[in-house]
């Protein structure tokens, strides 16, 4: 099953949405979401090194690679580190603490999804399935102003980087007739001078520098990061740009 890495991270979120309707317990469900990613990491390992099928497409909207497994890995990794470091943050906080780990999970698996995508249906779903749960992460300890502050700042500028980019794809779309990389890619080389088309990827790059807080798109990124819990400000910085760099160069290449 190519995508069953996502699928074990997918479940262990389940699971960690069960355990907090039935017993709230903060260290049993950071246990389990370290244990879910520990065995998506795991799944990967065994799909490089004991099935090598080569890539398998999915769907037509995924296709899963060494590319892919390798960034979605990574993804795993920095979450895991950063889940590490939420276990720690959030240990004091009086609030619920569990839910963090049901956002962080739903995120990842948006991240892991974003790395295999192959069409700009499966992307910007992906990336929303990244971004929603940030919001929240962000905005997590939302007693301190400046934590509140970060998230409502993130979720209306990231709102406006996805509108963007949602609105190149729609001007790609209405010239070429496909939303698919390989045949859009193929196409472009051919219209890259056209009016609507050039404004189509000017658009995506916008967006994509925005996402990626890339100069002169980055003035976002220290209001953000200042203010946001550690755990969340790191994940930013490191899931979510991995996520984006990596379906970028699956467009790009």
């Amino acid at each position: 099953m190519p995508l069953a890495p996502v699928i074990i991270v997918s479940l262990t979120a389940v699971l960690v949405m069960l355990l907090v309707a039935i017993k709230r317990q903060h260290d049993l469900i950071a246990t389990a979401t370290v244990i879910g990613l520990n065995a998506a990491v795991a799944c990967i390992i065994w799909q490089v090194f004991f099935q090598n099928s080569g890539p398998q497409a999915v769907m037509g909207l995924f296709i899963v690679d060494g590319f892919a497994l390798f960034n979605m890995a990574l993804i795993l990794v920095a979450s895991l580190a950063c889940c590490t470091l939420a276990h720690a943050y959030i240990d004091s906080y009086q609030h619920n603490r569990e839910e963090l780990y049901l956002l962080l999970l739903i995120a990842v698996a948006g991240g892991m999804l974003m790395t295999a995508s192959s069409h700009m249906t499966s992307f910007f779903m992906s990336l929303e399935l990244l971004s929603i749960p940030t919001y929240g992460l962000l905005a997590y300890t939302h007693e301190r102003s400046r934590s509140l502050e970060s998230g409502i700042k993130y979720l209306v500028l990231s709102a406006t980087a996805s509108a963007t980019l949602l609105m190149g794809m729609a001007f790609l779309y209405s010239y070429t007739g496909t939303m698919d990389f390989r045949n859009l890619g193929q196409i472009l080389i051919q219209v890259v001078h056209e009016p609507i088309v050039v404004m189509g990827l000017g658009l995506i790059i916008v967006a994509v520098a925005f996402k990626l807080s890339l100069v002169p798109f980055h003035g976002w990124t220290p209001d953000v990061y200042q203010g946001a819990p550690a755990p969340a400000a790191t994940f930013l910085a490191t899931v979510s740009k991995v996520a984006m760099l990596a379906v970028t160069l699956r467009f790009l290449l």
